[in-house]
């Protein structure tokens, strides 16, 4: 394209082209503030309805304000009438760039080693768990966001996912977005992608109609679509981070010879464990129910998605996302190494960890300080008597003191041993919810809670828990440690191991 300036705009350099539109790096002048614009390729009719696009992404974008989705700041059309964008500037790579980078980089290989030990895959682009779960629970807000107001993304994929130097999450191209009652498929291409053999051309349907690796089975079939679809696409990528490779991608000749269409069609997905056995099993749940193949078999909404993504990320870890997301980038290249010191940690992120008590001895109560009296000289029958009294006071105090250490000593045996008083419903409440497969008894510090399943999360005081799961044909107990902190959900999910005839039994 020749034009060097949009309206009030002058374009830097190229940051990205596909077969129907062209990304530049733009200063908006004379505020000198730094923007992306996205305008039509020349070869493209800004009449035609691949012209039509741009202004529908505009129109869409207008409606879509969230922390989470690149920022619309202008829609306009230059003197000859050629329509084009203007978005807000993301300092970072997209989660693509990441991946390539985690795949060429072997430096970049700390931050898998780091979040988990035993995850030795140096040839496979992935992401350490607690920075995967960060950026999925990002775009997932995003998708809440936008479905919501009825908006179906329809192009999900790593490189349309923007991770910023300051660690937050943005959902860039919305071209093929659509609301569920818009025009169809065929009513958006018109004709100019259609081939003398009545095909779709290869390249403007993928940049038209999405991704295939990415796409749902509906929306290959060209079926309606709603944001359901949109949380297939997430599966995908989240199977990716976790993994170093899309859930359809089976190595073999066979595979080769099919497309992805039809492997997303017609293939199951091979379980994330088996390629990512370091994976927690209440993700890899996750992961394979957005990967159904039927709507009705995913989470009904992006909202289910985000508060279990967000309970899997609690259970791994209480670092602030976006510290999380910033650390991922530093350890990929994409930022300068002085922001490594504390772990990429934020001060903000910081201050939100409780305090420990300070100034305390072992057994927990305050010290107390000595009281210093003046007396006045006193007779020796006094004395003598004072001194009686003393020793027999002394005396009582050293048994009940031994009674109440052995106490106390009980107490901490049997709270080590995962068994204490338990206040329920206390005033500054956390929360546990309980999942267990197939079902279990709960204890709570020692005491008997519920039995699964049950909605609500148990409040308990803040601080450590001892959590005992027990079944009757289980072999033995599953015992958890977990860390409440006052306002937080945090969830147990646990599979209880059972015999082999009674598992089938349980099963149903």
């Amino acid at each position: 394209m020749n034009e060097t300036r949009f309206g009030g705009y002058r374009v830097e350099g190229t940051i990205g082209s596909g077969a129907l539109s062209t990304i530049f790096k733009a200063v908006q002048e004379p505020l000198g503030r730094v923007v992306a614009l996205k305008t039509l390729k020349t070869q493209i009719a800004p009449t035609s309805s691949f012209g039509e696009q741009l202004d529908r992404e505009a129109k869409i974008l207008a409606d879509l304000a969230h922390p989470n989705i690149v920022l619309l700041l202008e829609a306009s059309r230059t003197d000859s009438g050629r329509p084009y964008v203007v978005l807000e500037w993301v300092d970072g790579p997209s989660l693509e760039d990441v991946l390539a980078a985690t795949k060429d980089d072997p430096s970049s290989r700390r931050a898998r080693t780091r979040a988990r030990p035993q995850d030795k895959s140096p040839k496979k682009a992935t992401l350490g768990v607690p920075a995967a779960l960060a950026v999925a629970c990002g775009v997932c807000a995003a998708l809440e966001h936008i479905h919501e107001r009825g908006v179906v993304h329809r192009d999900v994929k790593p490189s349309n996912v923007l991770l910023s130097r300051t660690g937050h999450v943005k959902v860039i191209d919305f071209g093929i977005a659509q609301r569920p009652r818009t025009s169809s498929m065929s009513d958006t291409l018109g004709t100019e992608g259609i081939t003398a053999s009545g095909r779709i051309a290869p390249e403007q349907l993928k940049d038209a109609f999405g991704t295939p690796a990415y796409m749902s089975p509906e929306q290959i079939l060209g079926d309606f679509v709603d944001g359901r679809s949109d949380l297939f696409s997430l599966g995908v990528v989240l199977y990716q981070l976790l993994s170093g490779s899309r859930p359809f991608e089976t190595p073999g000749d066979d595979a080769a010879k099919r497309s992805a269409a039809q492997r997303i069609r017609r293939d199951a997905p091979a379980p994330l464990r088996e390629r990512a056995p370091h994976c927690p099993r209440a993700v890899e749940r996750i992961v394979m129910r957005l990967l159904e193949k039927s709507p009705n078999d995913r989470y009904p909404s992006a909202g289910a998605v985000k508060e279990r993504l967000e309970s899997a990320l609690r259970a791994e870890t209480r670092e602030d996302p976006a510290a999380l997301v910033r650390q991922a980038l530093i350890d990929c290249g994409f930022g300068p190494k002085d922001e490594a010191k504390d772990g990429g940690r934020d001060p903000a992120s910081q201050a939100l960890e409780p305090s420990r008590p300070i100034g305390r001895p072992l057994g927990g109560r305050p010290a107390s300080s000595p009281r210093i009296t003046a007396r006045r000289p006193i007779g020796l029958g006094r004395a003598l008597f004072g001194f009686a009294l003393v020793t027999s006071v002394f005396a009582i105090g050293v048994v009940a003191n031994e009674g109440g250490s052995a106490k106390a000593r009980e107490a901490r045996e049997a709270r080590s041993a995962g068994s204490r008083t338990l206040e329920l419903a206390p005033e500054r409440a956390g929360g546990l919810r309980v999942v267990a497969t197939p079902w279990a008894y709960v204890r709570v510090d020692g005491q008997l809670v519920e039995t699964t399943p049950f909605a609500r999360a148990i409040p308990l005081v803040p601080g450590k828990h001892f959590v005992t799961l027990t079944h009757p044909d289980a072999p033995s107990a599953v015992e958890r440690e977990v860390d409440i902190v006052t306002g937080e959900i945090v969830t147990l999910d646990v599979i209880m191991s059972l015999s082999s005839e009674d598992a089938g039994k349980d099963a149903r």
